[in-house]
């Protein structure tokens, strides 16, 4: 029941077209502090590897499958997502995989399918951010 509200709780904030955390596509602060500690070049290095990271997790949630597949594939893209500041990826692919859990394979396969359009928007805004 717990895991039921939670879910409820994270799909209630869609809008009709974005899955927005606070607000925020991406987490400034967190690609500041990242830029911080590893250097512009290597955090630019990583923004230009994610593609080809994350393209079989997308992949994966656009399919469909079963629940340990998708929840599989969310949590990976999660970690990438989270690992980069692309919140409001993080935050669905995290929703996805509450849906696994809950054994809501219809809810996980229904947001898998909005997983490319989010790691577009993302990926778009975090390519041309000003460093």
């Amino acid at each position: 029941a717990d895991v039921e509200r939670d879910l409820d709780a994270r799909v209630d904030r869609l809008d009709h077209r974005h899955f927005i955390v606070h607000g925020q596509m991406l987490d400034e602060a967190h690609l500041r502090l990242l830029e911080d500690a590893l250097g512009a070049p290597k955090v630019k290095s990583l923004i230009e590897a994610l593609p080809d990271e994350a393209r079989p997790h997308r992949e994966q949630l656009a399919a469909g499958g079963s629940p340990d597949q998708l929840r599989s594939a969310a949590h990976a893209l999660r970690g990438l997502a989270v690992n980069l500041g692309l919140s409001a990826l993080a935050e669905l692919s995290s929703t996805i995989e509450a849906a696994c859990d809950a054994r809501q394979n219809e809810e996980a396969e229904r947001l898998g399918k909005h997983v490319e359009e989010r790691w577009q928007e993302s990926y778009a805004l975090l390519s041309r951010r000003e460093r």
